[in-house]
């Protein structure tokens, strides 16, 4: 069952901090962050939380906010969409980077096929992989 596109009105409360606002969804206890001047890219769009980012009806938040290839949440908190918690990379390979430190040429062969569908593996599984050599 697909998860149900939410109207603006889904937003319980907005609460304004000092460099951002903590916008809560009716139907997810946890805030999603936005910086301030942001807060304009977001009225009229629909809005849910898959379970893993924000998603609207024009795509997933960070992306509205920030544009590039890949987007990279700096704190690994994907609810959190401030400009300075996002970087943009200019390739998946990078943004592998970010996140294990290793480049995917250096890497053994079968571990070149570190994506499924988009999403790379889990730095288990990657261990686990690893280990068999």
């Amino acid at each position: 069952m697909k998860p149900q596109w939410y109207a603006i009105s889904n937003i319980q409360k907005i609460k304004k901090r000092s460099f951002y606002y903590a916008v809560y969804l009716k139907d997810h206890e946890k805030p999603f962050f936005i910086d301030l001047d942001d807060l304009d890219k977001i009225k009229g769009l629909k809005l849910r939380y898959d379970g893993n980012y924000i998603q609207t009806n024009k795509g997933a938040l960070h992306r509205i906010i920030q544009h590039g290839p890949v987007i990279h949440h700096k704190t690994r908190n994907k609810l959190d969409n401030r400009k300075i918690n996002l970087q943009v990379c200019q390739s998946n390979k990078e943004h592998f980077k970010l996140h294990w430190g290793k480049d995917m040429v250096s890497l053994p062969d079968p571990l070149t096929y570190y994506f499924d569908d988009e999403e790379p593996y889990s730095r288990t599984q990657l261990d686990k992989i690893k280990f068999l050599y």
